[in-house]
């Protein structure tokens, strides 16, 4: 299995020099790709590259927006490369990919086929996004999450003649790769990272994102969803944080926001990957300074 240095060196390799006339026709990307699925015990056809609100909660709150993801295997649980470099013991256990449909068996196997895909063929992999993704556009406004459950550096990956196409697009993602991984100056325009607090995550490293214009999301010590009986999420902890249980649209908040969630899913309070109150009270003084 590739590590995450060894797949984004095989990726930038396999791209280099590739223009838009090379691009497969999409009948051929998607031959390729039903070969792929094909090896995880799918009949020999093309499925979904992305994945729209029909498949996704988180997906359903676009507020307006179409949102649509590239959901790979998450970390190493594709058996063929770590698309996660940063992952964490807390946040591989409890991966939301791994929740709502992610428990169904043939779903997985679906994402390992996607991360073969990308891998195995990246020229044909592209040439399907930028098929599926112009197709969409001829639908409806967009919004793209690369990252569903993966963390690669795409802005290194793609070929600058990919976010000259979609220079109109508004990508975002998370990321728990650091502002010196990712620097604000490299990113596309419309491409717009909010960076993941884990429990390795020190305050000066916290404070250095926002400082940088970079939005940074925190699991709060709040548990998830409505109390019985009630029309309202539970309260947030702290004035002045974005409450990024209302929707999904990260690449609208104002730079340097602190954005909480609440845990859900298999998350408890005092598992590391949720932040207490006392950590972050020092996480938000040091943001405001």
């Amino acid at each position: 299995m590739q590590n995450y240095g060894s797949l984004e060196s095989h990726l930038i390799e396999s791209l280099a020099g590739m223009t838009p006339d090379d691009m497969m026709t999409r009948r051929d990307a998607e031959l390729t790709y039903a070969e792929h699925r094909s090896t995880f015990g799918f009949a020999k056809t093309a499925g979904k590259l992305l994945s729209d609100e029909g498949e996704n909660e988180k997906l359903a709150k676009g507020e307006g927006v179409a949102l649509i993801m590239l959901a790979l295997a998450p970390h190493s649980a594709s058996g063929i490369a770590d698309v996660c470099p940063f992952s964490t013991e807390s946040c591989r256990a409890h991966c939301v990919a791994f929740s709502g449909n992610g428990l169904f068996p043939a779903v997985l196997r679906a994402r390992q086929a996607r991360t073969a895909f990308l891998v195995g063929d990246p020229r044909a992999f592209v040439s399907l996004l930028v098929h599926t993704l112009d197709r969409e556009l001829n639908k409806r406004d967009l919004a793209v999450r690369l990252n569903g459950f993966s963390d690669i550096r795409w802005e290194r990956v793609l070929p600058a003649w990919f976010w000259d196409r979609y220079s109109d697009v508004q990508f975002y993602d998370y990321t728990k790769h650091s502002v010196r991984s990712r620097p604000v100056a490299t990113m596309p325009a419309k491409y717009a990272l909010t960076y993941s607090v884990t429990e390795r995550s020190t305050a000066t490293g916290i404070a250095r994102e926002v400082a940088s214009g970079r939005s940074v999301a925190v699991v709060v010590d709040v548990k998830g969803g409505k109390p019985r009986g009630a029309s309202e999420l539970r309260p947030l902890p702290f004035a002045g944080m974005v409450d990024g249980d209302t929707n999904d649209r990260r690449f609208d908040d104002p730079g340097g926001s602190v954005v909480a969630l609440r845990y859900k899913g298999s998350l408890r309070s005092g598992d590391p990957l949720v932040v207490n109150n006392d950590r972050l009270a020092a996480i938000m003084a040091g943001v405001n300074g």
